[in-house]
């Protein structure tokens, strides 16, 4: 089968009938959810907690670049990611630059928080 591992998961996903969760732009499926707690993150509360700075490279962001294709745009990231079985948690999330975050891709860098 070609095309990437989450591609194959929504095919099998489709073949079985089972339904894929949306979050946003993007489709998870069951494999990946399934047995996880679902927690609302409100990615502002995140930015401000983080002081609209950058956890990994420490660059100021502005609130005015969020949601922008730049390198300086803030957005969130999962400390221990998604793929990984890392929680959808404040505890478990940080702002980052948009550079740093896709630089990041899987990879678990941050500071897991002790509390959100």
């Amino acid at each position: 089968m070609s095309g990437t591992w989450i591609q194959e998961e929504i095919k099998n996903m489709e073949d079985k009938k089972e339904k894929p969760k949306k979050y946003g732009f993007a489709t998870i499926p069951p494999s990946i959810y399934k047995g996880r707690e679902e927690n609302e993150i409100r990615l502002v509360k995140v930015f401000k907690r983080d002081g609209w700075k950058c956890q990994l490279c420490g660059k100021k962001l502005k609130p005015k670049d969020r949601g922008k294709f730049i390198d300086n745009a803030p957005e969130l990231d999962h400390i221990i990611p998604w793929a990984k079985g890392g929680e959808h948690s404040y505890r478990n999330t940080q702002c980052t630059c948009r550079k740093c975050n896709g630089d990041k891709n899987d990879k678990e860098l941050g500071q897991l928080r002790m509390f959100g």
